[in-house]
């Protein structure tokens, strides 16, 4: 990304990191250090797949709105194009890019298969996403995993009237070189390089306006939660 979007990421970081609910949501956050070469500042943060022999991973871009304020006429052009053309638009959620286990839950989960938009194999349709979680979350538990942390951050963006995160990432992880039954889920929001303030509202007269909420975040968050909780 560009300086720009580091700083912006950097700046969300450190004020997040002062929030505890909020900074449970994201990778431990270790501060700012400087590239002893460029002199370019960068955020040192957790590695989520830390320990993991081998990760099944699952990117997941949230929200039907991608681009922040500042992006140019093209790539706003660019970025709705693509929203509605694949499952951002509709649903506000996208698969970036996947390894997901090849086989069922009942057996070993065999070689990782890559899905997603950075591999070339697009997720399409609200039945293609079902698919694509289902076979990522192989188990009861991990499925379960998931529903407790979506549930957790839908509360949390009912009510926060902060921050607009557009084009940040749900990434979910776990080892599949562990028998099904005891991998255990890790998940977190990552890239903030777009996130901004909500716009505030100015009352009029007597009545004050609602406060505002991340309303395409939530789109995503509300469908990804119906979809784990429904039968599969």
């Amino acid at each position: 990304g560009s300086p720009a979007a580091r700083a912006r990421e950097a700046e969300f970081y450190r004020v997040a990191s002062r929030d505890p609910v909020l900074a449970g949501f994201l990778p431990q956050y270790f501060g700012v250090e400087e590239d002893p070469f460029t002199g370019e500042a960068f955020v040192v943060l957790e590695n989520i797949l830390a320990g993991l022999a081998e990760p099944a991973v699952m990117d997941l871009k949230m929200g039907t709105r991608t681009y922040g304020d500042d992006a140019d006429p093209q790539k706003v052009a660019r970025a709705i194009a693509k929203a509605q053309k694949y499952t951002s638009a509709k649903f506000g959620v996208f698969v970036v890019a996947a390894r997901v286990p090849s086989s069922a839950a009942e057996a070993p989960p065999g070689p990782l298969v890559e899905l997603g938009h950075k591999f070339g194999k697009e997720v399409t349709g609200e039945d293609g996403l079902r698919a694509a979680l289902q076979q990522f979350l192989r188990t009861h538990a991990l499925r379960q995993a998931a529903v407790a942390f979506v549930a957790e951050l839908l509360r949390w963006f009912e009510t926060q009237a902060q921050f607009a995160f557009y084009g940040s990432s749900l990434l979910l992880a776990y080892d599949a070189a562990l028998p099904a039954s005891e991998a255990t889920l890790r998940v977190k929001m990552i890239d903030f390089a777009h996130v901004q303030p909500l716009p505030q509202p100015t009352a009029v007269g007597e009545t004050s306006a609602p406060a505002p909420r991340d309303e395409s975040y939530l789109t995503g968050l509300r469908w990804l939660l119906g979809c784990l909780v429904s039968p599969w």
